[in-house]
Parts: structure tokens; sequence; C-alpha cells
């Protein structure tokens, strides 16, 4: 950039977190995407545009609203039209030069309005609207989906960007504007004054790197253009690789031309050397000769051995186990009888105290219930008595109030009797004269009546007090009585009660005698059940872990094919020549299971059929994270199909190879199985694989129990690791079980679980048997305990009872003391004699009282009517006064029998009280005792629950301790014996093996030194042997150890005529290696080269295919447009080289309507700026935008043509919103907005009209 000159944003612009505009666009416009709200599509649109001092625009200025479809701005030139694109231009990132100014400060606004501003900035109001009626050009704004943009350019020459008020950087701006398909990369939406023009000058294809052409103005467009860069490199990169590869290739010849002049020095060196390995040989075959002879002795001895230490070892194993075992026993059985015997005793003592608390508590049991009878019965009849004693005290108190009222009554009586009697006398007088005869007889005859009346009357209160106190006697002596029936009734009650218990408790015993009988029988049964229950669950367990480890067996064998499937499931999607397991290749005879798979280790390993398959399935594997794998490439084995069966025939004794007892399913297969044994051999047992493998021509031999004898000697193999199931079988049948075998044991463990279910239901019916059993004997002992205290306690009652009822009788007919006696016969005597008293008065007064009732009626006859009513009123008086009388001395005589009666049941409730609380302490007594009876009988019973449990579980482990100690002690005693003949035994072959041992390590050890010197020379030159010679049996015993001497003493000689140059080896093997280098790095930069050409290949393909898909799309809506704007012509785009589109570039022909085709640039000025029109829409269309801002497109048009565009904008203004600056009255006359510019006194102004309705928008 120049000085001065805005650099844009990146280099000047202030940086901001990236976090803040991220909140800030979510705050302010959280839809910033074109997206689907509510079924419509949402787009964006410029609102309004306010500036502030920018050029001509003095302070702030807003231009708008624009309308969401079709504004036009118009106005005379030089009024500011222009600067309203500069505004846009400046805020969409353009650089002063395309503003036509050489520095930012020069866009401040200067004028005589105002000068030296510190700044100009532009502010672009969008805002995201749906369109939901096309028709009737109405629509929605998205709710807080504004976005302002706005640049600030000060007065020092720099810029800063703002969005939504904050600070913001060009590279936001962009990513924001592109986010909603505002491109301002190629700013294809603005179309400046003149630009249009400028298409139909276009060349072909740029003339240099800084111009453009019509080619890379439309690749620019279609956007293939960002790979020329890749592509260019990856030009660069493969000219590179070429050379590269030029100059490695040259390398390689001069490592083989040097390496060529070594060749001889170097096989005289490896002569000399090959002659020193003879010599070690031969030494080695000295060796050999000794330390096979040693052998063959040992493993003579070994296998005499073996059987005896395998037997002592298993011997000796079992003996350890039992001796300590025994031991254990012995401690254990000690131990367990003396706490059967301890806890036996135990056992009984608590079982004796068990059954005394019983008894003991039974029997304050009775005592309670006998306090509490008597408790009950005393406190009812104090109730009884404290009843009666309230009736008595109410009685007593009712008489007394009712002799006062008695007595106040005979008082008024009496003034009444005096009153009337006056009133009679005074009718008495008016008949005085007639009546004085009579009634001095009266009078006379009441004189004579008065002691009669007044001996009655005290012999009556005589006699009645006499029968209360006799009542009260009498009912005194009744208690007695009742004490009498009492105990009689409660004898009959305790004897029947005792024949009660007795009967329950022979029938308890009746009842009882099966259960007693039954309960042995059916623990003897429960014990049998329960140790079949063992031994059958011992069984099943033994069988289902048999089976189980079969299953695991399975299992892991299904992991290690897991490896297997995977490349087979490969081989199905891909096509690859993988053929399976090596081992499932091929069969063999079950008889060399064990041979084939000790001696074959690759078994396992997976055949395929070319080097890429293998590494296809290692890369699989490694993806798939699978493990590791062994691989068998088929094709390079084919070389084996030559060579095995050169020795088919020619083994010694005939003997078998395991490699000709193979089936295998096709004949391609064999080299596979060639390759994993070479010519192993079979032997029955391992002496006739000694025969075999130390003969004249040494093989390797298996022997049928897995024992191997490599070429070397070495015999490995045998002893418990043995391989089984190596893979020539099922998956079953490497498991260790087939599957009828699996079967039959699943179903054996069907049918003991059968078996073992039906035990345990027998076993669960005898334990509920013999707990029902345990509750009937339990139960009874306890209730036969019970009712036997029970009888007994009844029997002591009856005891008693029979011995007090005498003494009750007695008592009951003298229930009263002598002095209550002696008054009851005085008061009977009294009575008596008061009787006849009380007669003869009655008698002798009723005699006076009819005379005076016969003169009195005389005198009323005489006195007439009233005197015999006044009369007989008095009578009434005199009679009632009698009976009042009367009532007064029953009242009297009540008083003092009540009085008499409330002491003497006062003085039984106190009787009855003292006796009721001895009775209550008594049963507190006796319940507190049976409170902590039951407590210690608790503990007691506990004790003996805890104590049979234990002996129970003693006398069963007891049992079992002597039996098997018994068992086991006889068995000890026979391994000692056994184990003494084996020692001896084996005493003698170690001290015979210790000397050939010794003989035999002397010869390895000289072997080694030996292999040591053989491997320094292959070291020097591996093309020698880099093990020793080793000789078969047969070659060992045709060998003469004096004639190998003299053959080792004549090549030492000749070497010592020999001075051959050693380092030619080296110099050699160094070049060899060199040239393996050279070649493998000219290897990798071929792959390189060619990766590299590929890679460009695919670029260039890839950007000609995304160009020509454009190109035709725009191709098409070019026509389309020219005939639409042309009405009859047409324009196509055609490639000066059809070859080579890239080549030569574009050409933009054009046929007028009328006319022949033309180059655009032969075109007439309204002709070209058509044609560029038709291009410019048809590349809209290819890569629309939301909206589009055009200044003066129609300038160079006639009026027919600024109509038909007029109208496809128009048209267009459905889903975009266009912003067109232009001059020409039917272009402008379309649009929805007009916005006016106009310039008075230097400074713009705008105005913004509707002209469908003619309202004016504010004035600017």
């Amino acid at each position: 950039s120049e000085p001065g000159e805005d650099v844009d944003i990146p280099e000047q612009d202030v940086s901001v977190d990236m976090d803040d505009i991220s909140s800030a666009e979510t705050e302010q416009s959280p839809q910033t995407e074109q997206e689907d709200v509510g079924g419509h599509v949402t787009r964006l649109m410029i609102k309004k545009i306010k500036l502030h001092n920018f050029k001509s625009y003095a302070g702030v200025k807003e231009i708008g609203p624009f309308h969401h479809r079709f504004s036009a701005i118009v106005g005379p030139n030089g009024s500011g039209k222009s600067n309203l694109i500069d505004a846009l231009l400046f805020v969409f990132g353009y650089r002063t030069k395309k503003l036509r100014l050489n520095k930012l400060s020069e866009l401040i606004h200067n004028s005589n309005h105002g000068s030296g501003l510190p700044f100009a900035s532009v502010e672009i109001q969008f805002q995201q609207v749906i369109d939901t009626n096309l028709e009737l050009e109405e629509y929605e704004v998205v709710p807080n989906s504004e976005i302002r943009l706005k640049r600030v350019a000060t007065a020092d020459n720099k810029s800063t960007y703002y969005l939504n008020d904050k600070k913001s950087t060009w590279g936001d701006v962009q990513n924001l504007l592109k986010r909603h398909h505002i491109d301002l990369g190629n700013n294809r939406f603005l179309i400046l004054q003149g630009e249009v023009e400028l298409i139909s000058q276009m060349k072909p294809k740029a003339p240099s790197a800084h111009e453009d052409g019509l080619l890379e103005y439309i690749e620019d467009i279609i956007g293939s253009n960002r790979l020329i860069e890749e592509i260019e490199k990856s030009v660069d990169q493969l000219e590179k690789l070429n050379t590269d590869r030029a100059q490695q290739l040259n390398r390689v010849k001069a490592a083989e031309n040097a390496r060529s002049t070594l060749e001889g020095p170097k096989d005289e060196a490896e002569q000399y050397l090959q002659m020193e390995g003879e010599i070690m040989d031969s030494e080695a075959v000295l060796q050999q000769l000794q330390s096979i002879a040693q052998q063959i002795k040992i493993d003579e001895i070994n296998e005499q051995k073996k059987p005896i230490q395998e037997q002592l070892t298993k011997l000796r194993d079992s003996m350890k186990e039992k001796t300590e075992r025994l031991k254990t026993l012995e401690s254990s059985y000690e131990q367990k009888r003396k706490d059967h015997a301890k806890i036996a005793a135990e056992l009984a003592k608590t079982k004796e105290e068990f059954y005394k608390f019983e008894r003991k508590r039974e029997k304050l049991k009775q005592d309670r219930s006998h306090h509490k009878k008597r408790s009950l019965a005393i406190g009812k009849q104090i109730e009884k008595d404290e009843k009666k004693l309230g009736d008595l005290v109410r009685a007593k108190e009712t008489a007394e109030s009712e002799s006062e009222q008695t007595k106040q009554k005979i008082k008024d009586l009496l003034v009444q009797q005096e009153k009337k009697e006056q009133e009679l006398e005074a009718i008495q007088s008016s008949i005085q004269d007639e009546t004085a005869g009579l009634r001095e007889a009266v009078e006379e005859q009441k004189t004579k009546l008065m002691p009669k009346k007044k001996t009655v009357n005290d012999l009556k209160a005589k006699i009645d007090l006499a029968q209360s106190e006799l009542k009260i006697l009498e009912d005194k002596g009744n208690a007695g009585k009742k004490q009498l029936e009492d105990a009689i009734e409660s004898l009959e009650l305790a004897s029947n009660r005792a024949k009660e218990a007795e009967t329950k408790i022979q029938q308890i015993k009746d009842e009882t005698k099966d259960a007693k009988t039954r309960l042995p029988v059916v623990r003897q049964e429960l014990e049998d059940a329960q140790n079949t229950e063992k031994k059958i669950t011992r069984t099943m367990r033994e069988i289902e872990a048999k089976y189980e480890h079969a299953q695991e067996q399975q299992q892991e064998n299904k992991s290690r094919n897991k490896v297997l499937n995977a490349c087979l499931h490969l081989r199905d999607q891909k096509g690859l020549g993988v053929l399976g397991r090596l081992g499932n290749l091929g069969a063999i005879d079950s008889k060399y299971d064990i041979a084939i798979s000790t001696a074959c280790r690759e078994l396992d390993s997976i055949v395929v059929q070319t080097y890429q398959d293998a590494q296809q399935c290692i890369i699989h594997m490694k993806e798939q994270n699978l493990g590791r794998a062994r691989f068998i490439i088929l094709d390079d084995q084919r070389h084996l199909a030559s060579v095995m069966y050169k020795m088919k025939g020619k083994t010694p004794e005939g003997a078998p190879r395991l490699f000709d007892l193979i089936k295998t399913q096709k004949e391609a297969y064999l080299p596979a199985f060639y390759f994993a044994l070479r010519d192993t051999l079979v032997a029955s047992d391992l002496q006739q694989a000694k025969r075999w493998a130390y003969g004249k021509t040494r093989f390797r031999v298996v022997t049928l129990a897995g024992n191997i004898i490599d070429k070397a000697g070495t015999v490995t193999g045998g002893g418990n690791a043995i391989s089984k199931g190596g893979g020539m079988r099922s998956t079953l049948a490497e498991a260790g079980l087939s599957k009828q075998e699996m079967n039959k044991l699943q179903n054996d463990i069907e049918a003991l679980r059968s078996k073992l279910s039906a035990l345990r239901k027998q076993i669960y019916a005898l334990k509920d048997e013999e707990e029902k059993l345990s509750a009937i004997v339990e139960g009874a002992t306890l209730q036969l305990t019970k009712l036997q205290m029970d009888a007994e306690a009844n029997k002591k009652h009856e005891k008693e009872l029979r011995k007090r009822i005498p003494e009750l009788k007695k008592n009951s007919s003298n229930t009263s003391n002598a002095e209550d006696l002696e008054r009851i016969s005085s008061l009977h005597k009294e009575i008596e004699t008061l009787q006849t008293p009380l007669n003869n008065a009655l008698k002798a007064a009723a005699k006076y009282e009819e005379k005076i009732q016969d003169l009195q009626k005389q005198i009323r006859d005489k006195g007439g009517l009233p005197l015999k009513i006044k009369q007989t009123e008095v009578d009434d008086i005199i009679s009632l006064i009698d009976d009042t009388n009367k009532a007064l001395t029953r009242h009297q005589v009540k008083i003092k029998t009540n009085t008499k009666k409330v002491a003497a049941v006062e003085k039984g409730i106190e009787e009855l009280k003292q006796e009721l609380a001895k009775e209550l302490q008594a049963h507190d007594e006796k319940k507190e005792e049976s409170s902590q009876l039951v407590q210690q009988g608790k503990i007691v019973a506990e004790n003996f629950n805890q104590a049979q449990q234990v002996l129970d579980q003693t006398e069963g482990e007891l049992e079992e301790v002597t039996r098997d100690y018994q068992e086991l002690k006889g068995s000890v005693s026979k391994f000692q014996t056994t184990e003494l003949d084996f020692t001896n035994q084996l005493d003698t072959f170690n001290q015979t093996l210790e000397q050939l041992e010794a003989s035999r390590a002397h010869c390895t050890q000289k072997l080694k030194e030996l292999e040591s010197k053989k491997k320094a020379l292959y070291e020097i030159n591996p093309s020698l042997a880099a093990d020793l010679r080793i000789l078969s049996a047969e070659e060992i015993d045709d060998c003469d150890p004096r004639q190998i001497k003299q053959s080792m003493k004549k090549l030492q000689e000749k070497l010592k005529t020999m001075s051959p140059n050693m380092g030619a080896i080296s110099e050699y093997q160094a070049k060899d290696k060199e040239c393996a280098e050279r070649n493998s790095e000219l290897g990798d930069l071929t792959k390189q080269r060619d990766d590299q050409q590929s890679v460009c290949e695919q670029l260039r393909k890839k950007r000609l295919e995304e160009f020509m898909k454009g190109f035709a799309a725009i191709n098409r809506k070019l026509k389309e447009m020219y005939r639409m704007i042309t009405l009859e012509g047409d324009a196509t785009l055609d490639f000066v080289d059809s070859l080579d589109p890239f080549g030569e570039g574009i050409v933009f022909s054009v046929r007028p309507p009328k006319k022949s085709w033309k180059p655009i640039a032969n075109l007439s000025g309204g002709e070209k700026t058509l044609s560029s029109l038709a291009l410019v829409f048809a590349l809209h269309h290819y890569k629309p935008t939301p909206l589009y801002f055009m200044d003066e497109i129609d300038a160079a048009l006639d009026f027919k043509n600024v109509s038909i565009v007029a109208h496809y904008i128009k048209e267009r203004t459905k889903n975009a919103q266009f912003i067109i600056i232009s001059l020409r009255n039917n272009m402008f006359e379309l649009a929805d907005h007009l916005i006016g510019i106009y310039k008075p006194d230097n400074c713009t102004q705008s105005v913004t009209i509707n002209p469908n309705n003619h309202t004016i928008g504010q004035t600017k």
C-alpha cells in the first residue's frame, strides 16, 4: 500500500474478542442465517443508511427507509448520488483508490458548514424479513434481527468497524454477511457505474496475473479458481520429485559398479572361512559322538526313572496332604470329643433346671390364681356390703326425716283436734241438756279406755323393736351357712378339675405315643436324605465344573478365531484371497492329533493368496484393534511344490511323514502344509524316534505322545503340557469334548437336578414332619408338667376343703356367738310374752271403743246432721293422730334398727378390706416372684436350646471326624511303606545320572564354544552355514574319530598356505548394503512421484468438473436472459479452445435480433450494455444474493430496453431487495420507494417518497 492509503481492516482495524461479537450478535440478532421461520424463508434487507460527515453529507443524514423490494435513487448530476455508492463501498471494505481518493481522511466532509472534522462514518441498518404474501407485497420483520454495520474513518487515516455498536474486525463483518449470502469477496451484488460496459471489453483470458479476463471473471463467480493455487503447488512438488528420482537413479548405478570390483577378493576370503568352518564342524562331530553316547544312556535311565519318580511324586503329594490332614483330624477329634462331653453335661444340667423352673412357675401361677379369685370375691363382697351400707344409711336418714315430719304432723293434728273438739263442744252445748247423760257416759268410757290404749301402744312398740333386733341377729347367723355352701361348691369344682387334669394327662400320653415312636425314625430318614443330597450335590458340581470348563475352552476357541472371522468377513466384503485357517484346510486321523498339534505350530496361521491380501488383513486388524495373527502367503510357497515329495519313500525304515498323512480340501493347499511341517516324521514312541532322528540323515521326529527330537538332537515336549486338538478337527473337539459328550454331560446335570429337586422336597417334608413331631413331643411334655401340677394343686385344695367343711358345718349351725344366741332366744320369748298382753289389751280396748262409738252415735242422733258432721271430723282427726303415732313408732324402730345394722355392716366391711389387702399383697408377692422366675426361665430355656443345637452339631462333627480319622490313618501307613521302596530305587538311578550328566555337560560346553566361533564366521560371511554340522545317528555310527582328526589336520595345513584379504568381505557387504539402500530409496521416490502425479490430476479434474458444471448453468441462464431482454436475440459463452477450457479463455458471442452472430466487442454501445446486463443477471441467478445495488445500469439503453430491464428487475424484487440509481423515468417509476438526492449549499440532502400513495418521508 502507498503512504496514507487505507490498508484495510486486517492491518489497522482494532481487534476485539470474538466472544463479545458473538454475544452481541446473539443479543441483537439471534437469527443471522437465512432460515425457515414459521414455514417462511427469511432474507436480509437494508432498512436505512446513516451518514455522518461523509463526503458531501454534512452532519448526520439518514437515507431511507428503503423498500423491502425496489427502491430507486434519483437526483441531478453532482447532487451526491455517487457519494451514496461510495458510502456502501466504504462500509463493505473497498480501498480508497476504488472511491476515487488517495487516503481515508479525504472522506471527511469539508465545506463552509464544517471543516477540520475529526471523523466520518457510515452505518447501514440491516434487518431480516419474511415475505408473507408476495402478491400483496406483505412482509414481516423477524423480531430482534436488526444488524447495524458501521465503519468510522478518522483524520489520521485509520478506520474502525462496529457491529451492533461493538468494535469488530473486517473478517467478522465478512463472515457475518456471508452467512446471510452477501459475498463481500466478489461484490457481485454491487454493479457500479460503467461496470456493465467493462464486461464487454474483457478479453477471453487475462493477459497477466494482475488483470481479469472473461474466463477469470466467470470462474471467480463459480468458485473453482480456489483450486488454482493448490494445483500450482502440486505441479511444483511433482517436478521436484522427478528431479530427485533422476538423481537417485544415478546413485544406484554408481553403487552397483563399485560392488562388482570386489567380487574376486571376496570369494577367496569366503573359501578360507569355509575351510575354517569345516574344521569346526569336524570338532563338533567328535563332541557329538561322545555326547550322544552319554545321552542315550541318560535317556534310558530317565525312562526307567520317570514312572518311579512320577509315582513317588504323586505318592508324596498325596501322603503330605493326608499326613497334614491326619494331624488336623487328631487334634480335631480330641477337641470334638471333649466338647461333646462338656456340652452333653451342660445340656443335662440345663434341662433339669428348665423343668425345675417350669414346675415352680406353674405353682406360682396356681397361687396367683387362688389369690386373684379370693381378692375378686372379697372385692365383690365389699362392693355389695358398701352398697348395703349406703342403703341402710339412706334408710336411717329417711326414717329420721320422716320421724321429724311425723312429730310435726302430730302437733298439727292435735291443734286441729282441739279446735274441732271446741267446735264440737259448741254444738254439743246447744244440746247439752239433752245429751248430758250421754256425754258423761262417753267421758267415763274414754277415761277407762285411755289406760288400755296406752298399754296397746307400748306393747306394739316393744314387739316391733324386738322383731327388728331379731332379724339383724338372724341375718348375722346366715353368713356361716353361706361359707359352708361356698366351700362345698369349691370342693366339687376342685375334685372335677383334678379328674379332668388326670384324664387329659392320660389322653396326651396316648396321643403323643405315636409321635415319640415316629420322631427318631423321621430323624434317621432326614439324616440319610441329607447325606444323599450332599453326595448328589458333590457329583453334580463335579459334572457342572467339567461342563463349564469345556464351555470356557469353547469360548477361548471362539475368541482365538475372532481374527480369522474378521479376515473371512473382509474377504466376503472386498473379495480378498483369504483361504482360511491352515488347520481348517486339512484333516488328519485322530491317532496323530497330539503329534500334529505339537509338531506344527502354524496350524492357527491364516492362509492368504498374495502379499497384498495379507497387508489388507493386517490393516483391518489394526483398525479394528483385533490383535495379531500369522499369515502364510500361498503364492510365496509355490516353489515348495517341486521339493515336497523328494523325501517320500526315502525315510528311515519307511517312516511316515506327517505331511503325507494330511488330507487337504484342495491340492493347491499342500505347499502351505509342507512349509509348516517340512519332512517331520511321526514315530510311535521315543525309542523309535531316536533311531530315526540320529540316523545317517538327520530328521525332525515327533512321537504320538508329543515328544520332539529336532535335527540338533535336542529332545523337547512330553510331560504334562501336551498340546491336544491343535486345529485339525471341529471347534467342539478343540475344546476337549465332542458334541455328544457335551450333550451327555448336560443331560446328566439335568437328571441330577431333577433328582436333587425331588430329594430336597423330601427333605423339606421330613424337616417339616420332624419339626411338627418335635413340637408335639415338647409341647406335650410341657403340657403334662402343667397338668400334673394342676392336678396336684386341685387335689391339695380338695384335701384342704375336706378338712374345713366339717368345721364350717359345725359353725353354720352355731354361727352366732353365745351372747347373740341368748339374745335371739330372749327376743323370741319376749315377743311371745308381749303378744298375749297385747292381744288382751286389744280386746279390752275394743270393748270400750265399741261403747264409746255407740254413745257417740246416740249423741249425734240427738244433735242432728251438724253434730254428726263435726263428730265425724273429730273422729277422723283422732284416727289420723293414732295412725300418725303408729307411723312415728315405726320410724323410731327403723332408726334404731338401721343404726345397729350400719354399725354391723361397717365392721364387716373393715374386716373384709383387711382381708382383701392381705390377699392383694400375697398376689403381688407371687406376681413379682413369678416375674423374676420367668426372666430366669428364659435364660435357662435359651441356654438349653443353644446347648441342644451345639450338641447336635458336635455329635455329627465328632462322628464324621472319627470316621475320617480311622480311614486316613490306615491310608497313611500304606503310603509310608510304598514311599520307602520308591526312594531306594531312585537313589540308585540318581548316582548313575550324576556321573553321566557331568561328562555330557563338558561336551555341551565344548559345543557351545564351537557354536560361538561358527557364528563369528557367519557374521563375517553370511553365505556360510550359521549352525554347526549336526550328524544323524547312522552317520555317527559310520564315523571314525581317527579319520576325522586326519582330515582336520590336512585342512589346517592348507589354511597356513593361504593369505586372503578378509576385509574384502566386509567391503563387499557394505557396497551390497549400499546398493540395496539406494534401490529402496529409489522405490520410495518413485512411489512418491506416482502419488503426487495422481493428486495433481485429481485436482485438475475437480477444477474442470466444478467449472464446467457452473459454466453450463450460467450459459443456459445467459441465453434465457438475453432472449427475454431482446425478445428475439441470442447469446452464448464459448471456449476458444474446447479441448482446453482454461488454455485460451472464453469468448462472449451475441446474435442481436435480426442480425448475425458477433463477438461482444463488435457490437454497438446499447447492444454491449444489453449483452453485459444479460450476463450480469445470469450470474445473479447462478449465485443469488438477498440485495442488489446498481448505479445507472440503464444509461446506455434506449426507452424500450430500459422498460424491459426495469420490468425484469421489478419481477426479481419478489424475493430480493433492489436499490438502483437511475435517471430514466421508465426505470424509477416502477420503484416502490423513491429516494431523492439534492445538494443545496454544497451539502447533500435526501427525501424519501412512496409513489403509490404520494406520501413524503422525512426530509433529511
